[in-house]
């Protein structure tokens, strides 16, 4: 049986969705927003991924079972699923990232803050690796007799 793009780029999405979220509550202290599988989450990321999934192949497979008998309705409805989920996925992540609501002496987010440090620890190793290594000038001046006089003098 050949799956639709929808379909495909709507499961595409939500095992996206869902490494992303897994991700980001593992690694960067993220929290679900839904609060119910934010409960799932607090029992186990399992858990979360096999209702997400669950959730998910069953409602691929009433799209791909009505596609056969409504297909027009069908194409215009999971063309819709796919520019809504993407849009209401971009709202989350701009919604996520935004502070502009927030009073200025409150500091950014846990998930900014550690984005943020480990940022400027990389551009601080990255200058004082730059400032350990020799000056690549320097050494070619003084390779060649002549190009030494001139530095001398």
């Amino acid at each position: 049986m050949k799956l639709h793009r929808q379909t495909v780029a709507l499961a595409a999405l939500g095992i996206a969705d869902l490494a992303a979220t897994l991700w980001l509550v593992g690694r960067c202290g993220a929290a679900e927003a839904n609060p119910f599988m934010a409960r799932l989450l607090a029992h186990s990321p399992w858990a979360l991924a096999a209702v997400k999934l669950g959730a998910l192949g069953m409602a691929l497979g009433i799209l791909e079972w009505a596609w056969r008998v409504h297909p027009r309705t069908v194409r215009l409805a999971a063309n819709a699923a796919v520019a809504a989920y993407i849009g209401i996925y971009a709202v989350g992540v701009a919604r996520a990232n935004d502070t502009s609501h927030l009073p200025m002496e409150t500091s950014p987010s846990p998930i900014s803050a550690r984005i943020y440090a480990r940022i400027h620890a990389r551009e601080a190793a990255r200058r004082e690796a730059e400032l350990m290594m020799p000056e690549p000038v320097a050494e070619a001046r003084l390779s060649s007799p002549t190009m030494a006089r001139r530095v001398i003098d």
